[in-house]
């Protein structure tokens, strides 16, 4: 699931363009590039965590 679908619906649309409405239209968009990013890289670390072989978890 990403990350919009998690925290929106936490936020609420309105909530989160009052936190950016001063900002320019560029950098809204950088935000979301990386927090694309950031949801990718989870995603890819929960996945090698839970291959077999992968990384262990300490105990």
């Amino acid at each position: 699931m990403g990350f919009y679908y998690v925290i929106m619906p936490l936020i609420g649309l309105d909530r989160f363009a009052g936190f950016v409405e001063d900002w320019e239209a560029e950098d809204v968009r950088l935000l979301g590039r990386l927090l694309a990013k950031l949801d990718d890289s989870m995603k890819e670390a929960k996945h090698r965590e839970q291959r077999p072989g992968g990384r262990r978890r300490q105990r």
